[in-house]
């Protein structure tokens, strides 16, 4: 079965935000494999690797291999960190889809042709699939708000005010 579900690899901006909306266990209950990397894991200190575990999240530790390839991309794409890199490196040659809050590496991932989507595309698959309510998902962008998570201001007002509705 899980051959046929999308898989993701995460990056530390999504699993911050995620974590800051106090929704990190919910996108465990989509129909994607979600995997972040040994690199991302190294940036998250307030998060730990048994939490992430616990949300549905697989820590994929990179082979030598793509290590080094992380440390060769690095000298020509200084506004990534070697974390972004890991998960663009991992991405490429899985084929997963990358979820990024990182503007630098959102634009490398899909001018390398690599299908990028963000928190707020998250968000709309949890309310989409019925697994986070409107109200519950405007309480999570609101405390991401609060806590300075960066996503963009007018999309979210859009999402405020759409699922207000009801």
């Amino acid at each position: 079965m899980s051959e046929h579900r999308v898989h993701c690899i995460l990056d530390a901006n999504v699993i911050f935000d995620l974590n800051a909306g106090d929704i990190l266990e919910y996108p465990c209950s989509l129909p994607y494999i979600l995997h972040t990397t040994d690199f991302v894991l190294d940036e998250i200190e307030s998060i730990s690797l048994a939490e992430l575990e616990r949300c549905g999240l697989t820590l994929v530790e990179l082979s030598s291999d793509l290590v080094v390839e992380v440390h060769q991309l690095r000298p020509q794409h200084l506004a990534l960190s070697l974390a972004d890199l890991s998960v663009f490196v991992y991405a490429r040659h899985s084929g997963h889809m990358v979820l990024t809050g990182d503007g630098p590496l959102w634009t490398f991932a899909k001018e390398s042709g690599i299908d990028v989507h963000g928190t707020l595309w998250l968000l709309d698959m949890l309310v989409g699939q019925g697994i986070l309510t409107r109200p519950n998902a405007i309480q999570a962008l609101q405390r991401m708000t609060e806590q300075k998570r960066w996503l963009p201001r007018a999309e979210v007002q859009k999402r405020i005010r759409e699922w207000g509705k009801e």
